[in-house]
């Protein structure tokens, strides 16, 4: 299998660049109108053929794959990328953080078309990123360069990609190193598809100078790194998403079209999954998204429908009102609570300015977040807030409830995905 390193070609046209093939090299035909050529950094190769679907392992000049430590996420992500080339990725659905410590460090980013053939040159910024969460990303820098960045994780129910036969450049879609044991191939798993050889095991990575095995198989894809991956036919990579919250963006019970249903403290037949918690005289709502109130419009942020903590029955508000649910854990396991506050400013009105949910487990209080981003529009806005606890048992209570004032009467909750964190070592 021929390795590449750095190649610098000529030409300076268009955005597509041609790939060359197991040799490694690559072309690029474009000049300026003047005839003259200018020098230009392309990205290694696609590493070449691999064997054939079903044989055995060979012995290469790739070093021996190693395993991918398993560390809970940070925020922000802090990415260091090396002089020379880098293989990256973004791991934020959208970024509320992307600051890069030498911009003019970043002399090159591209990503891959796998059904072409050619990179794809971009500008490295916040606005250049591909909207499919698998997109892998070539940067090249002149020196050591750290970008810092944070933004809202995937919390959609399946994220999918589809990958072209011979090689992809695929990014790893979270900011946490993620057991391959958690995407799919087709209708399999992905550990089954390099088992059976759908896909190459050889997984490959870049040490800055050359191609090396991520593993063979790998066991974990690198948080906001991109790597090549073999596929013998066409197919689907995916990763579902399971949370450990039932009914956790408030789809039932079904609401007509612009309406809410109430439910009171001590009710937990109205909305499935959950029970209404906290003071007697209040409740909460769930809301179907074509509701206004005070002409703000209550877009769910995740489906039709969402739940404000706040209620409808009592404008006066009832401020400790929240929903509880009891989940199945296991003792000294960490788990990612991600959830969504939706906030409207409504400045001297019962619609309020900021929108806090204080999250407790197991009756203790564990998290707060506020959300007071809303003013200046008439659609509801949310903001994605994560924090992580410990299972101290087989089972943990998690309770969502309002920590707004009592005046205040809009505080939207939705889209809590619940799921268990990696743990150390591979």
């Amino acid at each position: 299998m021929v390795l590449t390193g750095l190649a610098i070609l000529s030409g300076c046209g268009g955005s597509g660049v041609t790939s060359g093939g197991s040799s490694g090299s690559l072309s690029q035909s474009n000049t300026s109108t003047s005839g003259s050529v200018t020098p230009r950094l392309l990205p290694p190769a696609p590493p070449g053929q691999p064997p054939s679907a079903g044989s055995t392992r060979i012995q290469t000049e790739l070093p021996a794959g190693y395993a991918v430590d398993l560390r809970p996420r940070v925020n922000p992500l802090v990415v260091n990328l090396r002089s020379g080339w880098n293989m990256f990725s973004m791991p934020f659905v959208s970024l509320s953080q992307f600051n890069v410590s030498q911009p003019g460090n970043v002399l090159a980013c591209y990503r891959y078309d796998a059904t072409t053939g050619n990179y794809v040159e971009l500008n490295f910024n916040n606005g250049a990123f591909n909207s499919n969460p698998f997109t892998g990303y070539w940067v090249y820098c002149s020196s050591p360069t750290q970008v810092t960045m944070n933004g809202d994780e995937q919390t959609q129910t399946t994220i999918s990609t589809n990958l072209a036969m011979g090689w992809n450049l695929v990014g790893t879609p979270f900011s946490v190193n993620t057991p391959t044991s958690q995407f799919q191939w087709q209708s399999g798993t992905l550990p089954a598809a390099f088992a059976s050889f759908l896909l190459w095991p050889g997984v490959l990575t870049y040490n800055g100078s050359a191609y090396t095995e991520l593993g063979h198989p790998p066991t974990a894809l690198p948080a906001a790194e991109s790597q090549w991956i073999y596929a013998y036919a066409p197919g689907v990579l995916s990763r579902t998403v399971t949370s450990l919250a039932a009914n956790r963006s408030f789809e039932l019970p079904t609401v007509n079209s612009g309406g809410f249903i109430n439910a009171s403290p001590g009710d937990s037949t109205t909305i499935p999954g959950w029970t209404v918690v906290g003071n007697g005289g209040g409740n909460v709502a769930v809301i179907q998204q074509d509701f206004v109130f005070r002409g703000t419009t209550i877009r769910a942020q995740d489906g039709t429908q969402s739940l404000d903590l706040t209620g409808f029955s009592d404008l006066t508000g009832i401020a400790d009102v929240g929903v509880s649910q009891q989940l199945t854990t296991e003792t000294g396991k960490t788990y990612r609570v991600s959830f969504y506050i939706g906030n409207q400013v409504d400045p001297g009105g019962p619609g309020g300015t900021t929108s806090t949910v204080n999250v407790e487990i197991n009756s203790v209080l564990a998290f707060t977040g506020t959300n007071s981003d809303g003013a200046g529009s008439n659609v509801m806005n949310w903001r994605q807030f994560s924090f992580t606890f410990t299972a101290a048992g087989p089972a943990t209570v998690i309770t969502f409830r309002n920590g707004d004032v009592a005046a205040d009467t809009s505080n939207g909750l939705d889209n809590i995905v619940i799921t268990e964190e990696p743990g150390p070592g591979a």
